[in-house]
């Protein structure tokens, strides 16, 4: 028994020790294919690394050379034709302004002649009133009627004929107008 012991011990001693080369064996390839791996990384790490920069660089340029494009024919004539347009309408705003300007005046001419001819020669009557065709807010306002402690010396408005007005009316109420009162 003792030959089959160390038959076996011998055995289980081999067994142990090609189970230890074994597993050296493996880990050094392990370790072995792990630097390659490593190795492999770095260098697609670095390959990657150098084609962003690559790519930064492009694209830094094409920025660069956007900025500094020159313009486009059709671009240049549609900016030649807007400052034109723009240069025609300043004129015509101008020329606008103008002739706001001689029409309001002109209308102040008016009001001052027609004041002068009819309200100051027409003091003593209560229907002559001031024209006031321009103001300062540039509306026209309307005449009040001129309290003399009486009733309102403006004729009442007449309500409309009913039925058509087919009737004839008479030359003299047909044509009269309200009274003003001067302000």
């Amino acid at each position: 028994m003792s030959d089959t012991k160390r038959e076996h011990e011998e055995a289980i001693r081999s067994c142990e020790a090609r189970f230890e080369q074994d597993r050296l064996s493996l880990t050094e390839d392990l370790k072995a294919r792990e630097e390659s791996l490593v190795e492999q990384l770095e260098t697609e790490k670095f390959g990657l690394r150098a084609e962003i920069d690559s790519v930064k660089q492009e694209l830094e340029e094409e920025q660069e050379r956007w900025k500094t494009r020159p313009s486009l024919p059709a671009d240049l004539d549609r900016i030649k034709s807007l400052q034109s347009e723009l240069q025609k309408l300043a004129s015509s705003e101008q020329q606008t302004r103008e002739q706001m300007t001689y029409f309001k005046n002109e209308l102040e001419n008016r009001e001052t002649n027609y004041n002068r001819r009819f309200v100051s020669s027409n003091r003593g009557r209560s229907d002559a009133t001031a024209l006031r065709v321009v103001t300062e807010n540039a509306v026209a306002t309307k005449p009040k009627a001129k309290s003399n402690g009486t009733a309102s010396s403006a004729a009442p408005r007449r309500k409309p004929v009913r039925g058509g007005g087919t009737r004839k009316k008479k030359a003299s109420t047909a044509t009269r107008l309200p009274k003003i009162t001067k302000k």
